[in-house]
């Protein structure tokens, strides 16, 4: 099966012990789930997403695969874990306690801050930059100003320089 087919499979498989995935593609988020966990989970982070009866009909072309452990929180032995027979073609990173994200190997938050920068031609010493989860490190190296929360995952924290308040208190 070819790499769409493959993740399709393996995000079926993955619902049916109750991990539901966003397909973030260019268009837009879309979601084939309504379980009510997950949306709440998904709330936190997405402004909208378009519900859809299947992710095989989304016409898109699709930039990360979130995957979500809305129920149990522990998408680190639930999902990050159970995907290694994808893991040498997509890059799969630890987002948060519920969260697994699937994207190619050359996208991050890294690569973004850096393009922006060279875009609005400001220098590393003229941005700011907060993390709180391994989806955030290399975006931590693009700006002299890196923040880690203070309950950020120890991996963030170690590449940020300086270190604010936890998200809980508004950091």
């Amino acid at each position: 099966a070819n790499l769409v087919e493959q993740v399709l499979q393996e995000l079926q498989k993955l619902k049916e012990d109750n991990i539901h995935a966003v397909l973030c593609g260019k268009k837009g988020a879309y979601i084939d789930s309504r379980d009510v966990a997950f949306i709440k989970e998904v709330e936190k982070y997405y402004a909208k997403c378009d519900y859809v009866d299947s992710f095989a009909a989304i016409d898109d072309e699709f930039v990360k695969i979130a995957l979500c452990d809305a129920v149990h929180q522990d998408a680190e032995n639930r999902v990050y874990k159970r995907l290694t027979s994808v893991d040498d073609r997509l890059q799969l990173v630890l987002s948060g306690k519920a969260w697994v994200d699937l994207m190619p190997h050359h996208a991050n938050k890294g690569v973004a801050v850096r393009k922006l920068l060279e875009m609005l031609h400001i220098a590393p010493d003229e941005c700011v930059v907060f993390g709180d989860y391994l989806n955030d490190v290399e975006m931590m190296k693009c700006a002299y100003y890196s923040y880690a929360m203070e309950n950020a995952h120890e991996g963030v924290k170690d590449a940020a320089r300086f270190t604010t308040l936890s998200n809980d208190e508004d950091g």
